[in-house]
């Protein structure tokens, strides 16, 4: 997919979610475009914006002024929990069956093994875990 058609897809996805959930807010969508494999060149690279390194979640807590030890990251990778727990936040591990990854060692701290705060199976779980 090109960053164009990325961007139209956030914006369609903004409009659904903002249409269908009253009180809705998003302020912005992030999103890494690197890979150390990836066919264009411009794209090609490391970075500490793609997860499981924190930079998105660092860039959204300095341009919002976010608590990120009182969020959550929610996510059904362990590049999603893995992110969000080295940036200091709380994790959820949401199992949709595609994704049901075990917990693993980080290469960022290979002497902790890191493992999601909390497991669900279904976004209706969510209340009781963030209420």
């Amino acid at each position: 997919m090109s960053e164009d058609d990325l961007k139209i897809y956030f914006e369609k996805f903004r409009d659904l979610i903002l249409k269908t959930n009253a009180g809705a807010a998003i302020d912005k969508i992030y999103y890494c475009p690197h890979h150390p494999d990836a066919n264009d060149e411009r794209y090609r690279a490391l970075c500490e914006c793609r997860k499981p390194r924190p930079g998105m979640l660092l860039t959204a807590a300095r341009e919002y002024e976010i608590d990120l030890k009182a969020s959550y990251m929610i996510g059904d990778r362990m590049s999603d929990i893995t992110a969000g727990s080295l940036a200091g936040c709380r994790t959820i591990h949401f199992l949709s069956g595609m994704h049901a990854q075990k917990a693993i060692i980080s290469d960022f701290k290979p002497d902790k093994e890191i493992r999601p705060d909390y497991t669900i199976n279904g976004l209706c779980e969510l209340r009781s875990i963030i209420e």
